[in-house]
């Protein structure tokens, strides 16, 4: 995860560890009666990729990770899964791999099934010195493509609030192992796909001058206010090249079945915006510091939390100064009806995670 996202998980992680240790307090949750299927994956220290499928909820191991006290795959340590998306409509999942290379890093970016079949590399992956990977790895629902940012550095924006890095937005064919020809550069601050899987949400930097008169918020640009630049949403066809700012804003997540996406305003809400009209409302998390992974149907959102009232709170052994992190929750929640449930209870808040609403069923073993 790269440094907005680590930055942002420990303040959101200071504040939940000040609850009382033992057990969760806050919303209590209440099973929802039916959610759309799709496929949940996730990065699995030291090494590994896991997921779940929906609503089934089985549990699977895509590839197991390494376990100190068994000894199961030795090499892994040496490699990491920093980033992971899908998976796609073949039951793929796009990853990319950090392996320890003599006193330095060497980053690829892979696929494979998500029964476990067919780990292959797409291309190896070069930073200048000082530039970082992007912290958002998207794989299209169907066309085998995938997009990331590279050579990261700090957003030339004078005044920003916080830490954002900018970098060239990468696309590349998995298939034919090509890159496609852009050269854009995207803020590092969420990547999606719409089904179309030609048509990718991205953000970029929006001079304030440039603002269109209708994009303007009326609530203000928030903690942008004195910034030269704001981050906006844009959709771009990665064919033809064509691009259209649609909102101000950052973390776009386009729903699966493309009428909506949902992202965070400038002044810091969770909003579902309709891609036809233009319409935005607000979205609420029975948790506030939640962060949204996935919109299902418009209408499910897919989420980051703490675990809900009662359920048992777990601390990760991961990490040496990071060591004993709170451990949260992924959930799901109705935006119609407010109620919400656990589909993962305990993973890493510094994991990777990705969901695929046209993966295929076919799904791999169970750890050793």
């Amino acid at each position: 995860m790269a440094t907005r996202g680590l930055l942002r998980a420990e303040l959101v992680l200071a504040a939940w560890s000040a609850s009382t240790p033992g057990t969760a307090t806050g919303a209590s949750e209440s099973a929802l009666a039916t959610y759309p299927a799709g496929t949940i994956v996730w990065a699995r220290s030291v090494g590994g990729l896991l997921g779940v499928t929906l609503p089934a909820l089985r549990e699977f191991v895509v590839r197991p990770y390494w376990q100190e006290s068994s000894g199961l795959r030795k090499d892994y340590p040496e490699a990491f899964v920093q980033i992971v998306g899908g998976p796609d409509a073949h039951g793929r999942i796009a990853y990319v791999e950090r392996r320890l290379a003599g006193r330095h890093f060497a980053d690829a970016l892979k696929v494979i099934g998500t029964d476990g079949i067919g780990d292959r590399l797409v291309t190896p992956l070069r930073s200048a010195a000082g530039a970082r990977l992007g912290e958002t790895l998207a794989l299209a629902p169907r066309a085998g493509r995938a997009a990331f940012v590279s050579e990261t550095r700090g957003a030339a924006i004078t005044g920003r609030p916080y830490y954002l890095a900018e970098g060239a937005l990468e696309v590349w064919d998995v298939d034919a192992r090509r890159r496609l020809p852009l050269r854009l550069t995207a803020l590092d601050a969420g990547l999606s796909w719409l089904p179309d899987s030609t048509t990718l949400a991205y953000v970029a930097t929006v001079a304030r001058a440039a603002i269109p008169a209708h994009l303007d918020p009326i609530e203000g640009h928030g903690v942008f206010a004195r910034s030269s630049h704001v981050p906006g949403i844009h959709l771009l066809d990665t064919d033809s090249r064509r691009q259209t700012l649609i909102q101000l804003g950052t973390d776009p997540l386009v729903s699966s079945d493309g009428d909506s996406l949902l992202m965070v305003s400038l002044t810091g809400r969770l909003r579902r915006v309709t891609l036809r009209t233009g319409e935005t409302t607000d979205v609420m998390l029975p948790d506030k510091r939640g962060r949204a992974v996935a919109l299902l149907k418009g209408r499910y959102v897919l989420y980051r939390a703490r675990p809900a009232e009662g359920e048992p709170i777990a601390r990760s052994p991961y990490g040496s100064f990071r060591a004993g992190l709170e451990m949260i929750s992924l959930k799901i929640r109705d935006i119609e009806t407010g109620a919400f449930q656990t589909v993962v209870p305990i993973i890493d808040p510094r994991w990777s995670v990705s969901f695929g609403a046209a993966a295929s069923a076919h799904t791999g073993g169970t750890q050793p």
